[in-house]
């Protein structure tokens, strides 16, 4: 197997509007083997969901399995009106080729994950034709 990037912790303290934001993220190897040459290297990706702006940052550093790395981001841009979501993918990159491992969507002023959509309608037509199923037997 590989090193694999898990997003293990994330802040981004709430900023007043027209603020820099800054904050951290730290990743964990989840993976098997120490990040390196063969198993690649950490990096994130950051792109702040109101304007569409891509802040990539990687770590070139030895994690060994169950390790962790610190990204430090001192500017996303200006804290916008409102709600500030980001989406945070970090990733592994191995020779020329980047490879996103985990993705979370944060939102600065709550101050936390944002749930993802469960997928309800798919599970509810699975349901149903299987009970069709079962009820023509």
């Amino acid at each position: 197997m590989v090193a694999i990037a898990q997003v293990a912790k994330v802040d981004f303290p709430l900023r007043n509007p027209g603020e820099l934001i800054s904050g951290i993220v730290t990743l964990k190897n989840v993976g098997d083997e120490p990040t390196g040459l063969e198993a690649g290297f950490f990096g994130l990706l950051i792109t702040t969901l109101w304007d569409g702006q891509e802040y990539p940052l990687s770590m070139y550093s030895i994690t060994a399995p169950g390790e962790t790395v610190t990204f430090y981001f001192t500017s996303l841009g200006a804290m916008p009106e409102g709600e500030a979501m980001i989406e945070i993918v970090g990733g592994t990159r191995i020779g020329e080729a980047w490879r996103s491992d985990d993705v979370v969507v944060w939102s600065i002023s709550e101050g936390g994950q944002v749930p993802e959509a469960k997928p309800v309608l798919p599970l509810l037509l699975i349901a149903a034709v299987t009970l069709l199923i079962l009820g023509r037997k």
